[in-house]
């Protein structure tokens, strides 16, 4: 909503309606207010509202990886396809996509790995070695 909507509720320009069993529901302006260049005490709801532009956000985490409620079932196979195709990104890069660690979330410790994976995804740090040859020899197994 809009600050001139806040303003004015904060202002006691409404009238408030209370139904049994309701909560409370703006009904009516008080006073008159200028919308369009008339006095009316009643505001369409459309007046009140911000219109936000929406832009395109590149971030760090990427969505490559097959997501694994759809029909087919992801299996290793899928793993290594995917660092096959990252493997000129730094193994932090390559696991930067939540699909992926959720798969691995599956297939790893979940309190201990996972956390590890997802702390040095989230600072982009690097993936300490044991975790590199962990999930590369998963993916040498499909």
């Amino acid at each position: 909503m809009s600050d001139m909507c806040v303003r004015l509720f904060k202002e006691g320009w409404f009238e408030t309606e209370i139904s049994e069993g309701d909560d409370p529901k703006l009904s009516k302006m008080k006073k008159d207010v200028v919308v369009g260049g008339k006095d009316v005490k009643e505001v369409d709801n459309d007046f009140f509202l911000v219109v936000v532009k929406i832009l395109d956000h590149q971030g760090p985490l990427s969505s490559t990886f097959p997501i694994e409620n759809r029909d087919a079932k992801v299996t290793m196979r899928a793993l290594k396809t995917h660092l096959n195709r990252m493997q000129s990104l730094p193994l932090v890069k390559q696991i930067s996509d939540f699909h992926l660690l959720l798969f691995l979330a599956g297939v790893l410790d979940l309190n201990s790995d996972v956390p590890a994976l997802a702390q040095c995804v989230l600072t982009q740090t690097t993936v300490p070695e044991g975790y590199k040859l962990l999930i590369n020899s998963m993916a040498e197994t499909a």
